[in-house]
């Protein structure tokens, strides 16, 4: 494209780089948003270097930025521009072939030396208490694809001796958690198995020692076996597997403490007291922390978990049209958790006698009345597109599921199973966009899902028009 069509094209995507931004909730947006960026950063000049994909939000962002404005920036703006491309794929020929010209200038090796340099000795991302998902990385999202496009890049220096010590810092960075209380997230895996691979594709007498003291040291047993076999070591990674997995369960067994197996004990009693009597009279079974009402066409969910004095209840509900036979992992109707649901909400309530008594009568006469709303499909539209008849909360009301592709896909479905043949195809169309998108990998899992939508996009387009 040129000219015009080129300026035009660059307006749409930065204004849907502004709308991403406002999103507010975080279900695949920050991967979007690095899509985006991405997308932006190709079409800027070759000659043009361009910082954008270097983000704030971490230690690293603003440091990086400057490393890369210490040096000439004729040297540098084609290492940086590949390393940019890369995102969370794999590397493909073409691409190291690039990166390999990209390092031939002295000073584009340097900053590389110094990104990673700078990665290993980040901090971790602070939490921000207002937010429960925040914090406990390294890297704030876009920075991690860069820094692991770093690291495979260095595979094309198999001469440069600060590599293998650095790999095997990040390895370990990236692989360990941030310590806080319940969080085993590692801290950037990306990186951490990335640092594990590029030792192994560079394969010198410095990395194979590198890789057997991670054998050691790391606690991820998943890493733990990608370098025994690319030391060929699979019996002792197996030992260590072994290892490891009692070293867990102790762990477990050290941190079991009665005490909240009581209060939950007591939560749960209060529960039954409470709540049970208003479930069963509308038709839910089902004890302890989950109540099912099976329809027909449908479940229903309510499912209330404390935490402290805290208890957040979930409900919600999961069409049968939206789970068709073919579709990939079914899962029994008579099985299903809050976490099955298509549509679902949480409520935080207090967890005191008179809370519960306030909740019993806000299921009575807000919840129930609003899951028999997603019995009719018009209703279900005006939610799912709108929000429309949402409850309104007792306490603080948060509508989880669904967002984004998944909301678009449940209203295909349910369009679909209706035989309202616009809506289905437009949402279809939609989602199955999103699965062919390139950020949705290669995989086995992401076929099978291609194949899916394609599949229900495909029945839908075969529903009679209103023309028939």
């Amino acid at each position: 494209m040129s000219g015009a069509a080129d300026v035009a094209l660059l307006d749409e995507l930065q204004r849907c780089r502004s709308w991403l931004t406002g999103i507010p909730h975080d279900w695949q947006v920050p991967q979007t948003r690095s899509l985006a960026d991405r997308v932006l950063a190709a079409l800027a000049p070759p000659d043009m270097l361009d910082l954008s994909l270097l983000h704030d939000g971490d230690c690293w962002g603003a440091a990086a930025r400057e490393c890369v404005r210490a040096h000439d920036p004729s040297a540098v703006t084609a290492l940086v521009r590949r390393l940019g491309e890369l995102g969370a794929g794999a590397p493909s020929a073409t691409w190291l072939r690039r990166v390999q010209d990209a390092l031939e200038a002295s000073a584009a090796r340097d900053l590389l030396r110094d990104w990673l340099r700078l990665a290993a000795d980040s901090d971790v991302i602070a939490r921000d208490g207002q937010h429960r998902s925040s914090g406990g990385r390294l890297f704030a999202p876009g920075n991690e694809d860069m820094v692991r496009a770093a690291v495979v890049a260095t595979r094309l220096l198999p001469e440069e001796q600060w590599v293998p010590e650095l790999l095997g810092v990040l390895a370990r960075r990236g692989a360990a958690s941030s310590g806080a209380p319940g969080v085993t997230e590692a801290l950037c895996l990306k990186v951490a198995g990335a640092a594990v691979d590029s030792l192994a594709a560079r394969g010198t007498p410095a990395d194979r020692e590198v890789l057997g003291q991670l054998l050691v040291d790391l606690s991820r047993r998943d890493l733990v076996k990608r370098i025994g076999v690319a030391l060929g070591a699979e019996a002792q990674a197996a030992d260590r597997d072994t290892r490891l997995r009692r070293e867990k369960a102790a762990a477990v067994r050290r941190r079991a403490d009665p005490a909240p197996r009581q209060a939950r004990a007591e939560v749960d009693a209060l529960l039954r007291r409470h709540l049970a009597a208003t479930l069963r009279r509308h038709g839910f079974r089902g004890s302890g922390r989950t109540w099912r009402r099976l329809h027909d066409d449908r479940v229903d969910v309510v499912s209330p978990g404390s935490s402290g004095d805290e208890l957040a209840v979930a409900y919600g509900t999961r069409f049968d049209a939206a789970h068709p036979e073919s579709e990939p992992h079914p899962v029994e109707r008579a099985a299903l958790r809050d976490h099955h649901l298509d549509i679902r909400l949480i409520e935080y309530w207090g967890t005191s006698g008179s809370d519960l008594d306030r909740l019993a009568r806000h299921l009575d006469v807000v919840v129930v009345p609003f899951l028999d709303t997603l019995g009719r499909y018009e209703l279900t539209r005006s939610f799912l597109e709108h929000r429309s008849g949402a409850p309104a909360p007792g306490w603080e009301l948060e509508v989880v599921e669904p967002h984004g592709p998944a909301a678009e896909g449940l209203l295909g479905l349910l369009a679909l199973a209706a035989s309202d043949r616009a809506t289905a195809i437009d949402r279809l169309t939609r989602r199955l966009a999103f699965e062919d998108s390139p950020g949705r990998g290669d995989g086995d899992h992401a076929e099978a899902a291609r194949r899916f939508w394609r599949g229900q996009l495909a029945h839908a387009q075969a529903l009679p028009s209103g023309d028939d």
